[in-house]
């Protein structure tokens, strides 16, 4: 997952750590189902910065045999932590909530550990502003017209930890 300036210059990074390894981030368009799972990652930025672009790398379970279907389209959030700044305030609304009009031009990134993974980037339509020092919670949701197996690939840097909600 990255996030950038329009200047491109990289205001947060987490590589994508050559396995295949997703965290499902996805939900069955338009009704839900048991099946869905939302993932958030943490970053803290050193200066202030004004994001306008998401980066990230994800895939889709070989499990799930494609049941999900393609990405109709992303949900792109940030939140809030929580006082002890160790999950996503998911009590109130995201920050900033962006949808892309499509799959956010998913581009083939090869296979890694036996799983295709895809490369998307998405222009966010309103610069999200992040203060220096805060931390954030970005959340990628994918949204798919059948039982939901699209993930995020698992990064190689940042503390290596994320939190998980499961739909039930």
């Amino acid at each position: 997952l990255a996030c950038s300036r329009a200047n491109a210059v990289v205001a947060y990074s987490q590589p994508h750590n050559g396995t295949g390894a997703l965290h499902q981030s996805s939900w069955w368009d338009p009704d839900d189902s048991d099946y869905d799972q939302y993932v958030w990652d943490s970053f803290t930025l050193g200066t202030n910065q004004a994001i306008t672009e998401v980066q990230w790398r994800g895939g889709f379970d070989p499990a799930f045999f494609g049941s999900g279907g393609p990405v109709v389209h992303f949900t792109v959030a940030f939140y809030a932590s929580i006082a002890a700044n160790s999950q996503p305030d998911i009590v109130n609304p995201p920050l900033a909530s962006y949808l892309t009009s499509g799959n956010a031009g998913q581009t083939p990134a090869g296979t890694f550990g036996g799983v295709p993974m895809y490369d998307y980037a998405f222009t966010l339509p309103s610069p999200f502003q992040a203060a220096a020092g805060t931390k954030y919670w970005v959340q990628i949701e994918a949204w798919q017209h059948g039982i939901p197996d699209w993930g995020l690939a698992g990064g190689s840097s940042g503390n290596g930890s994320h939190f998980r909600f499961l739909r039930g």
